[in-house]
C-alpha cells in the first residue's frame, strides 16, 4: 500500500508507540485507584480541619454532620468517583485528547494542568542538558581509555564502573553529603532560596545553577560511566579487528584508525539513547525528590502521598507522552543515520 519503506517504517514504529502509549496511560489510570484510603474523604477531613483551627464553634468544626456529608457527596460528584469505573475510563480517555485532567484534589482549586506546566520546564531543564552532556562526555571519555590504556584506564574505568552502577537517589545523597553539607560549596536542595526573586541578572543566575549543579550531577554521572564503559568495549574491539590492523600495517597514523574505529563504535551507543532516556526520566524522579526540585518527579511525589487522583493521572501522562516521543525522535535519528536498521525494521533484505 504504501511503496516508500521509510513511510512504512514511520508507521510502524508510530503505531507500536501509540500502543505502548494507550497501555501506559490506562495503568496510570488504574494504579492510583488501587491505592487504600478515600482521597476525597481526606480533602473533606481537611476542609473541616482548617474550620476548627480557624475558630469554628460547632462539634464537628464549622460544620454539621449533615453538612459534612453533603460536602462529601459533593466532592465525590466534581471529581466524577460516583460514576461506575467504566465511564470514568472512558471520561479519562477522552480528556487526554484535550489535556484537560481537571482539578486537582491536593492544589483544589488549581488545574493539574496549570500545575504541570510550572513543574515540566524544571525537569527539561534537567534531563535534556543531563542526557546530552552524558552521552558526549561518556563517549568521549571511553574513547579515550580504550586508546591511551596505562594510566587513564586504571583511573577512569573504575570510576566509570561505580557511578554506572550507583542508584540516582544514592549518588543523590552522597554529592548532597560531601558538596553540601560538609564541604558547603553548593545548596542542600531545591532550585533557589525562599527569598530568590527571578530575573535576568548575573545574581539570580549564579543562583538558579548552584541549585542546579548537583541535581544535574546525579542524573548525568550514572549516564557517563554506563556510557564510557560502552564505548570503552566498542573501541577496545574495533581496534583489534582485521580493517584495523591492516590500516595500522600500511602505516595509517593511531588517530586516523581511532578516528575510522569510533565511526563504527557509536552506531550502538546511539541505540542506547533511548533506554537511556527512559531510565533517565525514572531516576530523574527520585533524584527531585530527593533534592525537593520542583519537577515531575517531586509533583509525582506529593500527589501520591496526596492521593491525588488527577494530578497522578496528569504526571504519568505528561512522563510517558516526553518518554515516548523521546524514543520515537531516537529512532528517527538512528535510522537516518544507519540505514540498515530502517530495513531491518522492515524486515527486507
Amino acid at each position: 500500500m504504501y511503496r516508500s519503506p521509510f513511510l512504512r517504517f514511520l508507521l510502524r514504529k508510530a503505531g507500536f508507540y501509540a500502543l505502548s502509549f494507550f497501555i501506559a496511560i490506562s495503568l496510570a489510570w488504574l494504579l492510583p485507584r488501587l491505592m487504600p484510603g478515600d482521597p476525597i474523604r481526606r480533602l473533606t477531613m481537611k476542609i473541616v480541619a482548617a474550620g476548627t483551627a480557624g475558630g469554628g464553634a460547632s462539634t464537628a468544626g464549622f460544620l454539621t454532620e449533615s453538612q459534612v456529608k453533603r460536602l462529601y457527596e459533593h466532592w465525590v460528584r466534581e471529581f466524577e468517583l460516583d460514576k461506575p469505573l467504566h465511564i470514568q475510563y472512558i471520561s479519562f480517555l477522552a480528556h487526554c485528547f484535550t489535556l484537560n485532567f481537571g482539578v486537582s484534589i491536593r492544589y483544589y482549586p488549581t488545574r493539574v494542568t496549570e500545575i504541570i506546566a510550572g513543574a515540566l520546564p524544571w525537569s527539561l531543564a534537567l534531563l535534556i542538558p543531563a542526557t546530552i552532556v552524558g552521552w558526549f562526555l561518556g563517549n568521549y571519555l571511553g574513547a579515550l581509555a580504550a586508546y591511551k590504556r596505562g594510566i587513564y584506564d586504571y583511573v577512569l574505568y573504575p570510576f566509570f564502573l561505580f557511578v554506572a552502577q550507583s542508584p540516582y537517589y544514592w549518588l543523590a545523597l552522597i554529592l548532597v553529603y560531601i558538596f553540601g553539607f560538609y564541604l558547603r560549596w553548593f545548596p542542600l536542595g531545591r532550585a533557589y532560596s525562599p527569598t530568590f526573586t527571578f530575573s535576568l541578572s548575573l545574581d539570580a543566575i549564579v543562583e538558579v545553577l548552584r541549585h542546579y549543579t548537583l541535581p544535574f550531577l546525579s542524573v548525568m554521572l550514572p549516564y557517563v560511566g554506563g556510557e564510557a564503559i560502552g564505548m570503552r568495549a566498542l573501541i577496545l574491539y574495533e581496534m583489534g579487528s582485521d580493517y584495523a590492523n591492516y590500516c595500522e600495517s600500511l602505516g595509517f597514523n593511531k588517530w586516523k584508525i581511532l578516528k575510522y574505529a569510533f565511526k563504527n563504535a557509536i552506531l550502538p551507543q546511539v541505540t542506547g539513547l533511548p533506554l537511556y532516556f527512559a531510565a533517565a526520566f525514572g531516576g530523574q524522579i527520585v533524584t527531585e525528590v530527593v533534592f525537593g526540585y520542583p519537577g515531575i518527579g517531586s509533583l509525582l511525589y506529593e500527589a501520591v502521598l496526596g492521593q491525588d487522583y488527577p494530578l497522578i493521572q496528569g504526571c504519568f501522562f505528561t512522563i510517558v507522552a516526553v518518554t515516548i516521543i523521546g524514543n520515537f525522535l531516537m529512532d528517527l535519528l538512528y535510522a537516518y543515520i544507519d540505514p540498515r536498521i530502517k530495513l531491518g525494521y522492515l524486515g527486507e533484505k
